[in-house]
């Protein structure tokens, strides 16, 4: 993961890279969890949304099979995306 984001930070710049953490799992993050991404941000230097910890997901947002956001799911992350602040200045960059 450190080298793919290194590449990627390479070849647009580290201002030009916004990671988004998404929700994979119900509920909000635990502290491993928010650890990672703490790890993930002193290691990559970028800007680091942590979507899961503001727009947590219930069981009904999942497929039942396969652990992935169902339809639901998807709307409301994309609900949350649209409405966050610090997504849509990057953007506006």
């Amino acid at each position: 993961l450190d080298v793919a984001i290194k590449e990627i930070n390479k070849l647009y710049g580290n201002n030009n890279v916004l990671l988004v953490q998404l929700p994979h799992k119900v509920g909000s993050p635990n502290n491993s969890e928010l650890e990672f991404t703490k790890n993930l941000r002193n290691l990559s230097n970028n800007k680091i949304i942590n979507l899961w910890e503001i727009c947590p997901l219930q069981r009904s947002d999942f497929h039942t099979l396969d652990n992935h956001p169902n339809v639901e799911g998807y709307r409301k992350i994309k609900s949350c995306i649209s409405v966050n602040n610090d997504i849509s200045n990057f953007i506006k960059q």
